[in-house]
């Protein structure tokens, strides 16, 4: 159940990073860092299109294209996100009953998520 719980906690966290980058990034610690074309989500999602072609994936080596997933953080976090729900669901095992466990669960990513999206990714906090 522990590694249960720290994995939806790191889902809350990864989905709070995913909302900040979306609707607050003007507001929040990413807007500080240097690589705004990786963090800024109004000009992020570019990043995985070439130059020459808006609908053609950027390659590695022109051969591979590059997994959507690096292209810029807000894909980076969405990636974490699913992740760790999925292996969640892998290491879940039933401790008290499903109702109680799905109260604790549903709490660490409530608690976790609101605690970042509202305190930790924005400045100065809310």
């Amino acid at each position: 159940m522990i590694a249960t719980l720290i994995l939806i906690a790191f889902a809350g966290a990864s989905k709070a990073v995913m909302n900040t980058l979306q609707f607050h990034y003007y507001n929040s610690i990413f807007r500080s860092i240097k690589a705004q074309y990786f963090w800024d989500s109004n000009i992020s999602w570019k990043n995985k299109y070439t130059d020459s072609a808006q609908f053609e994936r950027k390659k590695i080596f022109n051969l591979i294209p590059v997994p959507v997933m690096f292209t810029d953080g807000w894909h980076l976090f969405q990636a974490l996100f699913l992740n760790c729900f999925f292996l969640a669901i892998i290491f879940y095992q039933i401790r008290f009953n499903l109702i109680v466990d799905f109260i604790i669960l549903r709490s660490v990513f409530g608690v976790t998520f609101y605690l970042f999206y509202n305190k930790i990714l924005i400045k100065n906090g809310k």
